[in-house]
């Protein structure tokens, strides 16, 4: 028994027809006879086995991991590209160093070139392989469209020394199907009696947290006879979420919340 490595035909072929002899000037002469084993038919495309998104977050304007599942069905090698187009929508600007996560980060030198078009190109770094007998999972980080749009049909393809066309991906991302909203929002008063001290209590819970600095604004708590202030104390368990302090017009009923450093509010 003995073998040889060749290169496979770019496209299916019939399987040729393989004979066998052994000519004359030799001890010994075998005719020509057909070999019993069909071979080089290339009847398998270069193709992804597994294909497959996944997202993090649905809410608008809220940053989206999307977790990219890849396996072809050869081996890939350094040098070569897997090109990611049709992730559409995002508000991630145009860079040639997208961070890379996911437990196989490193395929890719943790890296990747993006364009806002939704383009994203992954090049298997040096010393490196993407394997055809198990999943390579990556993950970016993309910031979510402003508003819903229906989820993108996102395609993967490869070059290099697998030339993979484009192909659909499973999977649905990107669709921003849920706006930032409070989920709750109450007011209550102390008091209903005219020129008495009245405290109004503020319940609130974002379906997103706040972070340091982002601002919450009431309107409409009109008619107090209580003047501007440029820090009116607050009070309450969460007070110090937002310094013990607020930004207050008195014409508008305007109040202003922002949060303080080192603090957030949950969702």
């Amino acid at each position: 028994m003995l073998s040889i490595t060749v290169t496979n035909p770019t496209a299916s072929q019939t399987a040729p027809t393989v004979q066998i002899s052994i000519g004359t000037g030799t001890n010994v002469a075998i005719a020509a006879s057909t070999l019993s084993a069909s071979v080089l038919g290339a009847g398998t495309a270069q193709t992804y086995t597994t294909k497959t998104l996944a997202q993090s977050s649905i809410q608008q304007n809220s940053l989206n991991v999307i977790t990219i599942t890849l396996q072809p069905n050869v081996a890939m090698s350094d040098g070569d590209i897997i090109t990611i187009t049709g992730l559409t929508g995002t508000q991630t600007a145009t860079t040639a160093t997208l961070t890379v996560g996911g437990t196989d980060a490193a395929t890719f030198g943790s890296s990747a070139g993006w364009n806002i078009d939704g383009t994203l190109t992954l090049t298997v770094d040096g010393g490196q392989s993407v394997s055809n007998s198990g999943n390579t999972v990556v993950s970016i980080t993309v910031a979510n469209p402003a508003a819903t749009q229906s989820a993108p049909t996102v395609s993967v393809a490869s070059s290099g020394s697998v030339a993979i066309s484009g192909q659909t991906m499973v999977g649905s991302v990107l669709d921003a199907s849920e706006a930032q909203v409070f989920t709750t929002k109450t007011l209550a008063e102390s008091s209903t009696v005219q020129d008495a001290a009245n405290g109004l209590t503020i319940t609130l819970r974002p379906n997103v947290a706040l972070a340091p600095s982002d601002e919450i604004t009431i309107v409409g708590l009109t008619g107090t006879q209580t003047a501007d202030a440029g820090a009116l104390t607050i009070a309450g368990a969460d007070a110090a979420r937002f310094g013990s302090a607020a930004a207050w017009t008195q014409s508008t009923g305007t109040l202003v919340l922002i949060v303080a450093s080192g603090q957030s509010v949950s969702r």
